[in-house]
């Protein structure tokens, strides 16, 4: 009852406390924003795709402007003398025969009356984002996203590489390169996802190898409530995979495997109660906000997702999904170039060890690890499987998932080979 009460306060104080930062982000005056809110939609408008391509022919590098650019919209229509009533609601303006970009363009310089709603998400990254509006425009809030990443990047390795864990380094350059990282802080719907998941896999880490396992209960169960809160539909499963992984991984090194079915279920459901309570807490509120029910707002958005309005068949509509995200991976997703660099990957790093008789299939397998990680690694398919209209149609975001996938494969490689110490005579 102790644990139960304390996982209570957790969820508490972290619910309340990104409710107030949000409501204080509302009530930023619209004058304090409104000369970066104009740079910004200029940036966006400059070019009128909705989907900005980084890279010519190679989807994975999208920058998706509609997101971006409503999200913008919602946190130029707050309204500093009803905070609440816009975090509920999260109003924005989106003009007849006009694409997010220009909808949002034609806001900030005309400022029609607001004539959407988005109230199915907490958008709670306007907690972050408003605040930066005031210094920064778009396109210096993306630069600034990238220093972060790099430095939140650069701790985890170096926590890593400081406690010796370097299959653990390995891994995860591997995972961050297939899925295209580098365009990830160019877009603000793709950043927040891999922000709480450093964050999150920087704690785990430094718990994991000071031996206080115990306080991981409370960092998976604040991490899904704030995956919720921050979350636009995108990738929430690393924030709850990647860390776990690395912590499993780094448990078997440690000789404390034996228990980790248990912990890993016990993780991923604090980490899911977390994080189905904190969105639904987002309709309860607009539920008593405005006296009705809040059902109209999210049917329709949910039955497409679900690819229960496609006329597609279901069973065609997930391979579908599955195939655009698997070959959305780099290097798939480069061409020529791609491949070459593929085959002198598998050349230098699986063919020419094998034949120099440099690693061995190990003797001894552990096959219980291995089937724990194919489980994990399974879970992005799954989450394809579940939402398989959205899976297809944003794909070029969607394949960032599959980190999770290639981080479990490449420990599931560690778990079958072994460097061979014994000389060839």
């Amino acid at each position: 009852m102790r644990k139960l009460f304390r996982y209570i306060y957790a969820y508490s104080i972290t619910a309340i406390l990104l409710l107030c930062c949000l409501l204080a982000a509302a009530s930023i005056p619209k004058s304090a924003i409104e000369e970066n809110a104009i740079a910004s939609a200029e940036f966006l408008a400059a070019d009128p795709a909705v989907f900005h391509y980084q890279v010519e022919n190679a989807p994975a590098s999208i920058r998706d402007q509609y997101a971006d650019a409503n999200l913008l919209n919602i946190a130029y229509y707050f309204d500093p003398e009803h905070p609440l009533k816009s975090i509920v609601w999260d109003y924005y303006y989106l003009g007849d025969d006009l694409t997010a970009n220009e909808s949002f363009l034609k806001a900030v310089k005309e400022n029609p009356p607001a004539d959407k709603e988005y109230l199915r998400y907490w958008h709670g990254s306007l907690t972050i984002v408003r605040p930066l509006l005031v210094f920064l425009s778009i396109d210096q809030i993306y630069i600034l996203h990238v220093v972060i990443l790099i430095i939140l990047l650069a701790a985890l390795m170096y926590l890593l590489l400081k406690n010796k864990y370097r299959m653990e380094i390995v891994a995860l350059s591997i995972a961050l390169v297939m899925v295209n990282v580098w365009f990830v802080p160019l877009c603000l719907e793709y950043y927040w996802m891999f922000l709480v998941m450093f964050l999150s896999s920087i704690v785990a880490v430094k718990f994991v190898a000071t031996g206080k396992d115990a306080f991981l209960d409370y960092l998976f169960l604040i991490t899904g409530i704030v995956a919720a809160f921050l979350d636009f539909l995108t990738i929430e499963i690393i924030t709850a995979l990647v860390p776990l992984l690395l912590v499993l991984s780094i448990r078997r090194r440690k000789g404390q495997f034996e228990d980790s079915w248990k912990i890993m279920l016990k993780w991923l459901f604090l980490w899911g109660f977390g994080f189905v309570t904190m969105w639904v807490l987002k309709w309860l509120l607009a539920a008593v906000y405005t006296g009705q029910s809040v059902v109209p707002y999210l049917k329709d958005n949910t039955m497409l997702h679900l690819g229960l309005q496609s006329h597609i068949s279901r069973p065609e509509l997930i391979l579908r999904g599955w195939l655009k995200n698997f070959f959305a991976l780099a290097p798939f997703e480069y061409g020529i170039y791609g491949s070459i660099v593929l085959f002198l990957f598998i050349m230098f790093f699986m063919v020419i060890p094998v034949w120099s008789n440099r690693v061995r299939v190990r003797s001894k397998i552990d096959w219980k690890c291995i089937r724990l990680y194919l489980v994990i690694g399974v879970i992005p398919y799954i989450r394809y499987m579940l939402l398989p209209t959205h899976t297809s149609h944003h794909y070029f975001f969607m394949h960032r998932a599959q980190a999770v996938t290639v981080l479990a494969l490449c420990f599931v490689v560690r778990e079958l080979i072994e460097k061979n110490s014994k000389k060839i005579t």
